[in-house]
Formats: structure tokens, C-alpha cells, sequence
């Protein structure tokens, strides 16, 4: 027995309703006529192209559905709402988009398209942003660090980079990046938080002066944290290198194998 589905893409309502929306409907009826979630996609692909459901979207839907779920409205979401995805936010960026079409005479389609994935920008409030810094960005931003905090050292060139393992640390294309600039790097051992400064001495020392402190903005936690951060005393850094010096010679003299603390 199927279960018949009208649907009128003619009607004032539907014209009327987001693009997203007029997906949803037609996923529902293709449910309905039994067909695949892949065959769906593939539908939406060519009607649509670059701004139909993509692939994850159309097998939600669809898993949604043979649960029973025939909505075409999403679940409530828990938590604090969305402030930059607004309904007069996006007529903003849709207006810009619009005079930049108009502008150069391409589509708008294309427009979106060369925005997000050509110029690697993501839409945040009213406003399109870098979303990755190119390798000349990063590149120089380190070293204008580097040259800022620590202008003896850069001139002298005595100094090294040192960092824990993060996935973000130890990806091949930061791995290749820095060999590229020869720039020395102290490699960390797997697994030894308690070789890295960062883990062992900056976080929980600013993690007890937070701790029990509630907050109730970004701005407030942004604001405590430099506070804890600019408390800490020269001496507290000194005893840290040292500290961190120590744990090296250990790890160096036990052959990298672990050891228990003294």
C-alpha cells in the first residue's frame, strides 16, 4: 500500500518557500514513490547542481523518513541560538552577491561558487572572510611573531620552534611547510604532555586561577583568561624552562622509554 503525496511546486507556497525547503518536499515524494536515496541525489545534482543537497543531506533526509519522520521541518535544536544565520543577515549577503554579479556580469551562481570554493571564504554575519590562510600568510605572520616577542633571538638566529603532537602540529603539510623555511624544530616524543610546557605548566596554571569562575559571554572567558595569563610572574616562566630542561635530560638518559615521576 503506498502512500500518495501531492505536491504543487507551481503553488504560491512552494514558490515562495527557501530552496532547502523545495528540496525536502521533492525528497519526500520521491520516498514515496519508492525511490532511492541515491537516485534522488542524483536527480537534485543535475536539476541544481552546485546548490542541491549534498550527499550526507539527501541520506539524512531519507533516514529521517523511513523512520516515519515526513516533516519537512528540522528537529528543535537545543542550546543558544544563532545570532549571524539570520533571516536579514543572509538578504544582506544575498544583496551583496547580487552587485557583485551585477557588477562583473557572472551569474550568480557562479559568484557563490568562485566565493567559497575558488577564493576559500566562508560567509560569517555580513561579511565574507579568509577561511584558510594561504602559505605566504602564515609565513609571514610567524615570523612578524617571532620578530615582535623575541627580536634578539631572531637576529641572532639562536632559538628553536617547539610544540606538542596535535594532529594540527603534526600533519604532513605542516611537517613539509616548516622544513621548507629550515626553521629547527624539537620534536616531542608520542604521548609526553609532561615534556611540553604548554601542558604541564601554562594550561594548569591558568585553568587554577579560573577554576569555579562561571561566565556568561565569549568576551568574559577571552577577558578572564588574559587576566590569569598576564598574572603569571617572570620567575614562574623561568622555573618552567628549567623545569622544562630537566624533563628532557630524563627523557633523553632513560633512552625515551616512560618513567614515573619522582
Amino acid at each position: 500500500m503506498y502512500k500518495v503525496v501531492r505536491v504543487c511546486v507551481n503553488s504560491p507556497k512552494c514558490c515562495q518557500a527557501p530552496l532547502c525547503t523545495k528540496q525536502r518536499i521533492y525528497l519526500r515524494f520521491c520516498y514515496c514513490q519508492l525511490k532511492t536515496a541515491t537516485e534522488a541525489h542524483e536527480m537534485l545534482q543535475k536539476a541544481l547542481k552546485e546548490e542541491a543537497l549534498s550527499h550526507t543531506q539527501v541520506f539524512e533526509r531519507f533516514a529521517r523518513l523511513k523512520r516515519g519522520e515526513m516533516s519537512i521541518e528540522d528537529h528543535p535544536h537545543s542550546g543558544r541560538p544563532s545570532t549571524s544565520r539570520t533571516d536579514e543577515n543572509v538578504e544582506k549577503i544575498r544583496e551583496k552577491i547580487n552587485k557583485i554579479s551585477e557588477a562583473t556580469g557572472v551569474n550568480w551562481s557562479s559568484c557563490q561558487r568562485i566565493l567559497t570554493m575558488d577564493l576559500n571564504m566562508r560567509r560569517a554575519a555580513v561579511k565574507f572572510v579568509p577561511r584558510l590562510l594561504t602559505q605566504d600568510q602564515k609565513k609571514t605572520q610567524m615570523r612578524k611573531n617571532l620578530q615582535r616577542k623575541c627580536p634578539e633571538l631572531w637576529r641572532s638566529g639562536d632559538w628553536f620552534l617547539h610544540y606538542d603532537n596535535a594532529p594540527a602540529h603534526t600533519a604532513l603539510s605542516v611537517t613539509r611547510y616548516l622544513a621548507s623555511l629550515v626553521w629547527p624544530v624539537v620534536p616531542l616524543p608520542p604521548y609526553s604532555p609532561d615534556l611540553a610546557p604548554c601542558d604541564f605548566f601554562l594550561f594548569p596554571t591558568m585553568k587554577k586561577a579560573m577554576k569555579g569562575k562561571r561566565f556568561a559571554t565569549v568576551k568574559e572567558v577571552k577577558t578572564a583568561s588574559q587576566e590569569a595569563l598576564n598574572n603569571i610572574k617572570l620567575q614562574q616562566f623561568q622555573r618552567c624552562f628549567t623545569q622544562w630542561e630537566k624533563r628532557l635530560d630524563k627523557c633523553i638518559a632513560s633512552n625515551g622509554e616512560y618513567f614515573k615521576r619522582d
